[in-house]
């Protein structure tokens, strides 16, 4: 496929927004998630011309595909059907005239379109990773992208903290903190966002100590990246991202536990192990993991405050219905429930620290069931098929590990805090359930064929070809060695022809197998084992 084809184009665009939405202080602006989200429209707008060009859909799963035609058929449904707008001012609602007073509506229609646009680029990023998960190269570059992204935010968080700065070093406007960390304002969401980067950079740490052709730089280079940013979840002061970013990484260590037992580890590797987290460890106390840990024990993950907004906000989630009031309205609707719960009027609550209770406030039961669908029914879908995933496809199974004990964690801790409103990891997000919706063990007939190896290609067409002529011979046929002197040569009865061999090449299958993973070649039903090609039987006449 030309570099300049849109779906390429798509394709490099997905990944930019990964690697630099986290640089513009996590797009938590009004105007930062605008440009996001114009950038993220172009996106997906190029990658449709592109699909329409090749004649195809993006490769997603039916279900996937449904939960997000719920969710926007709800989303614009209801942004469409203004019943108010919010005053800044007077900081209260003003009612409005429906277009439809049946139908339900939001709040505010200028909020809720800007979330819708955001929500609707994503699902660009969503529908063009799953339809790269089914290209190796594609895949690695993904891998690389979530890897580097978090090793770049951990490293600058990290030499902020060795350097002592007051605030963001491009960020002097700001008021002085001690909250943030990296490019975010908010140190909360600072570790919400390395945690899907750690278990994706530990993977790939694993899947380059495994493979014997790996060079010593590139083993170098993978361990440093996911001890730069393990340390770095130590040294930044959140509680729930030094938690559930672990929390990531012991999940990946249970999904890669039997294949590394089966592979009967040398003690050097039993050694090396044990020496890379006492290194993580001596790493993390040197800059300020014990300040971390201390405050995650004494204070614990929830503090009152907390606990009590959520609360409060459970009788809006009982209101809300099936549709919800409308996303971006939670900071407009919360005051009131606020007042009725007694809290304190001056804490302003942009958001819930539990997202699965906005997500029924904002988009009612029926919204949460399709969002429910979408996030973690794609650890559901990745589950299924990394069972179906060989282990020795090392690419596929490693990259599939890692964004499910990522994605998993960070499920877990969206119920503490609110990292699925932060359009930075949202981007993430929707990179991470795209590549664990789209990833197929079977080869997609839809995917270009410069996917597959040309090696494995040329033995399948070869083997087809040879099929298609031995059941195109007629069944009656006496089977004839050949002889250059029929006269003399004995009937096929006292001479039988000599069976072939079904064992392949080896220099054909080392090949091949070098090149291509096990899950995207196709079980043809038609294809034989390729014989061995035989000399010509000697004749009578010699």
């Amino acid at each position: 496929m030309p570099i300049f084809h849109p779906t390429e184009l798509a394709r490099w665009a997905a990944l930019a927004a990964v690697l630099l939405s986290p640089w513009a202080w996590g797009c938590v602006k009004p105007v930062h998630r605008e440009i996001l989200a114009n950038f993220l429209l172009v996106t997906a707008g190029m990658a449709v011309l592109g699909w329409a060009i090749q004649k195809r859909l993006p490769a997603a799963g039916k279900a996937a595909l449904a939960a997000l035609g719920i969710i926007f058929l709800i989303g614009w449904g209801v942004t469409c059907n203004p019943k108010a707008y919010w005053e800044a001012g007077l900081e209260t609602l003003v009612p409005l005239k429906a277009n439809i007073e049946a139908l339900p509506g939001t709040l505010d229609r200028d909020a809720s379109i800007a979330w819708m646009r955001l929500l609707t680029g994503l699902a660009g990023v969503f529908l063009i990773t799953a339809d790269m998960a089914s290209h190796r190269t594609w895949r690695s570059r993904l891998w690389i992208t979530l890897a580097l992204t978090g090793l770049a935010v951990a490293a600058f968080g990290i030499f902020q903290r060795v350097a002592g700065a007051p605030n963001i070093f491009w960020a002097p406007g700001l008021p002085a903190n001690k909250t943030f960390f990296g490019p975010f304002v908010y140190h909360g969401n600072a570790g919400s966002f390395l945690i899907i980067p750690a278990a994706a950079a530990a993977a790939r740490c694993y899947y380059a100590l495994s493979r014997q052709s790996e060079s010593s730089v590139s083993k170098l280079f993978w361990s440093l990246c996911t001890l730069v940013i393990a340390s770095a979840l130590a040294v930044n002061t959140s509680r729930g991202g030094l938690l559930f970013g672990y929390t990531g990484l012991f999940f990946l260590a249970a999904l890669l536990l039997p294949l590394w037992l089966q592979q009967k580890p040398s003690p050097a590797a039993i050694v090396g192990s044990l020496a890379a987290l006492a290194a993580l460890a001596a790493f993390g106390f040197a800059f300020g993991w014990e300040a971390s840990m201390e405050r995650l024990f004494s204070a614990g993950i929830i503090d009152k405050g907390r606990l009590a907004s959520t609360k409060a906000a459970l009788p809006a989630a009982a209101e809300a219905g099936p549709f919800g009031f409308g996303s971006g309205t939670f900071y407009m609707l919360f005051p009131h429930y606020q007042r009725l719960a007694a809290l304190p009027g001056q804490v302003f609550w942009k958001h819930l620290h539990c997202d699965p209770i906005q997500a029924v406030i904002e988009w009612g039961w029926a919204g949460t069931i399709a969002w429910s669908i979408l996030l973690p029914g794609a650890l559901a879908a990745g589950f299924r098929r990394r069972r179906r995933i060989h282990p020795d496809a090392r690419q596929s199974f490693l990259l599939l590990s890692g964004c499910l004990a990522g994605l998993a964690a960070l499920l877990l801790h969206s119920w503490v805090d609110f990292p699925l409103q932060i359009p930075a990891i949202m981007t993430t997000v929707a990179a991470t359930t795209g590549f664990l919706w789209g990833l197929q063990p079977t080869h997609d007939p839809s995917s270009p064929p410069e996917e597959i190896s040309s090696a494995r290609r040329r033995v399948r067409i070869r083997t087809r070809r040879r099929s298609l002529q031995q059941d195109d011979e007629p069944a009656s046929a006496p089977l004839r060695a050949p002889s250059r002197s029929p006269s003399t040569t004995p009937p096929p009865s006292h001479q039988p022809s000599p069976e072939p061999e079904t064992t392949a090449d080896p220099a054909r299958e080392s090949v091949a197998d070098s090149q291509a993973d096990p899950e995207i070649l196709p079980k043809n039903p038609l294809a034989r084992p390729t014989p061995r090609r035989q000399g010509r039987p000697p004749s009578a006449s010699t």
